[in-house]
């Protein structure tokens, strides 16, 4: 690797993070009814996109270890914003989003849009930020099939 990539990919880790921890702080500031973290906020978000999770699905989509997707989960349901589902199996525990839930996601987007929208506003274009995010899946889908490389 060369040093311009190895400096190149620093400072996109040192974004990412900040990013992620300004969208933390964001979150804490949105002035809404419940107070929850940004990897909460994702898990509602997977939440919904999949209609049902077990926790072992939510822990393999967050990359995290069972035992914290759990603490996520006990915490959303505390607060009314997801609820167990009715399963077969009673040994697994299937999640889906609750009508509060929904409500306080789509809310929580709308202010997070809006806030972002208004800070972009004039210096990047819908198409450009659009194709910005299509180079983060490509980057994103080609750490993904990093394994190959490892193993190789």
């Amino acid at each position: 690797m060369t040093y311009d990539m190895q400096e190149a990919l620093t400072r996109f880790d040192l974004i990412l993070m900040s990013i992620n921890k300004t969208i933390s702080d964001m979150l804490q500031e949105t002035g809404l009814e419940y107070t929850i973290s940004r990897e909460q906020m994702e898990a509602l978000i997977i939440i919904r996109t999949c209609n049902q999770v077990t926790v072992n699905e939510l822990a393999e989509k967050q990359g995290i270890f069972k035992t914290a997707a759990s603490k996520r989960i006990n915490k959303l349901e505390k607060l009314g914003l997801v609820k167990q589902a009715p399963s077969e199996n009673k040994r697994i525990k299937l999640m889906q989003m609750t009508e509060e839930g929904a409500r306080f996601l789509d809310e929580v987007k709308r202010k997070l849009s809006s806030v972002v929208e208004q800070s972009l506003h004039g210096i990047f274009s819908t198409e450009e930020i659009n194709d910005f995010v299509d180079k983060l899946k490509d980057i994103e889908k080609a750490l993904k099939e990093r394994k190959r490389y490892i193993h190789d």
